[in-house]
């Protein structure tokens, strides 16, 4: 598997975290020969029908700044950013209310192979958002890069946080372009081996991968105080991973977001390097 059709999520401006998901991008785009469109969501200042007026009547037109030359500079940086990396790209705008972000981001995402964004160290309500809808509206993987994350390469170290449930097994299968060209994989498990039933464990995903001409390795880690994500994190720490792979959990219902625990780790920043993750 190769990805061909890589999305990129830009915010107004030039910030580490697009910057941190620009390079990402297209360092990946630049391993697979793949196009790269990147999406600048910008937050429209129009009131929204339904919009009722009261003692406190807010001229909403004047209450959020012009961003057309933060959206420029985004533009500009990725086209920058792109073109030294060698890889055919374009990019877009998107405006909408903070709620309709999420839902613009999902609708391009499922005619792409995956999705790029960037990260910072706490979100916010509206980041929260745009991750539930494209994580689990879309069908599609995304990466998520922290801010601070410096890409140097394509990913070479992987590991697989693996536990034998569906959303980690969509999640190798939507890693395999990464996963064929990494030099170093391991799979982690971060619980008790004989849980697992015949064909469960991380052994017989190794097994799997070697058929895909992928060698691995797996490693059980004991679970720790701090949570699965912390022990997954040192694992992949001590092995120097270049990303992690793991599947997510959750699901929205009125907006109201229930997330299994690394999930919600990696949702409010806890993850220091790339993570892909799939539903």
């Amino acid at each position: 598997m190769s990805y061909k059709d890589i999305l990129l999520h830009l915010e107004p401006g030039v910030s580490a975290a697009n910057t941190a998901a620009t390079r990402f991008a297209c360092t990946l785009a630049a391993a697979h020969e793949a196009h790269v469109s990147a999406l600048v969501c910008e937050v429209d200042p129009v009131r929204p029908i339904g919009f009722k007026s009261g003692p406190l009547d807010l001229d909403m037109p004047n209450l959020i700044p012009d961003q057309s030359e933060a959206v420029a500079a985004a533009r500009e940086a990725f086209a920058i950013a792109a073109r030294n990396a060698g890889v055919v790209y374009a990019s877009s705008l998107s405006q909408g209310f903070a709620y309709d972000i999420g839902e613009a981001l999902a609708g391009h995402l499922r005619v792409r192979d995956l999705a790029v964004i960037g990260v910072e160290r706490s979100m916010n309500d509206q980041r929260r958002m745009l991750l539930e809808e494209t994580l689990f509206d879309t069908g599609r993987p995304i990466v998520l890069v922290p801010e601070a994350y410096e890409t140097l390469a394509a990913p070479a170290s992987v590991v697989i946080a693996w536990d034998d449930s569906r959303p980690a097994a969509r999640a190798v299968a939507d890693a395999m372009g990464i996963l064929t060209k990494a030099k170093a994989v391991t799979i982690v498990s971060v619980d008790d081996a004989s849980d697992y039933q015949p064909g469960q464990s991380g052994a017989e995903l190794a097994n799997h991968l070697a058929r895909h001409g992928i060698s691995a390795e797996f490693a059980q880690v004991q679970r720790g105080p701090k949570g699965v994500f912390a022990d997954i994190l040192a694992e992949a720490h001590g092995r120097k991973a270049d990303i992690i792979v793991m599947g997510a959990y959750g699901h929205s219902r009125l907006r109201q977001m229930i997330f299994g625990g690394a999930t919600r780790a990696v949702f409010d920043g806890a993850a220091s390097i790339p993570v892909l993750m799939s539903n």
